[in-house]
């Protein structure tokens, strides 16, 4: 048995998802579909899958960067919705607003509430705002727990 997260890991559960859209992952990772049990180490191992690396190469500017371009679609589709939502996203990520801020071993992490931010994005999206090519995947692609371990239910 491979160590879950080891290079000959990544690439046999690679081989057995064989032309998964890993990107279908963060919308079920959002949604509930897998267990939330570290938020990093969740994303590292969705991503290492996604690009076929060790999460140990992935950190928060990796995930940021590749999260970013699903989230810009959402913000930039329909311009009210973009607009309203990108100056709650600004305001919603800053130091000042304890009640929202996501705390890391008692200290603001602006990495953690920016991408804690995308996921709620990510969430509260609907199939009909979803990305083309992630539109026409999500109905047959089914949470894995090859991936990450699955919720209760799901």
């Amino acid at each position: 048995m491979n160590k879950i997260g080891s290079s000959k890991e990544i690439i046999q559960t690679c081989k057995n998802l064989k032309s998964r859209n890993y990107d279908v992952d963060l919308y079920l990772y959002a949604k509930g579909w897998y267990k939330k049990t570290n938020l990093l180490k969740d994303l590292q191992r969705i991503y290492s899958l996604r690009n076929n690396i060790e999460p140990c190469y992935i950190n928060y500017k990796h995930i940021i960067n590749c999260m970013g371009i699903l989230v810009f679609h959402h913000l930039s589709k329909n311009a009210d919705f973009g607009k309203n939502n990108f100056i709650d996203f600004i305001m919603d990520i800053g130091p000042d607003d304890d009640w929202k801020t996501k705390k890391y071993e008692g200290e603001y992490d602006f990495y953690l509430q920016v991408i804690s931010k995308f996921l709620s994005i990510l969430c509260m999206s609907t199939v009909e705002e979803m990305p083309e090519n992630i539109k026409n995947l999500l109905e047959s692609t089914k949470p894995s727990a090859l991936i990450l371990p699955l919720n209760e239910g799901n």
